[in-house]
């Protein structure tokens, strides 16, 4: 399996998919998460996504608000992933 094959594993959405918007579950993918982790530090974004790290069983707020809340991190994920600078 090459080192794109494996990325490939954790895009989730994508910039532009017409797959569910709630796809790319960083909670699936340590890789997601952490990219996402370094997004919200390197833009000061913690207010934003205040439940990015956290267990479900953690959260005490609906579901589908969280996940609303957090698809637009999830689409910068995905495509901070899909950039090719991500091999160099």
């Amino acid at each position: 399996m090459s080192l794109w094959d494996r990325l490939k594993q954790h895009y989730g959405a994508g910039s532009g998919s017409s797959d569910h918007p709630h796809r790319g579950a960083h909670g699936g993918s340590m890789y997601r998460k952490r990219i996402g982790e370094a997004i919200i530090e390197k833009h000061d974004l913690d207010d934003d996504y205040p439940d990015w790290d956290k267990r479900w069983s953690s959260i005490d707020r609906e579901r589908s608000e969280v996940r609303d809340e957090e698809y637009i991190l999830k689409r910068r994920v995905s495509t901070y992933i899909g950039e090719p600078s991500v091999f160099s």
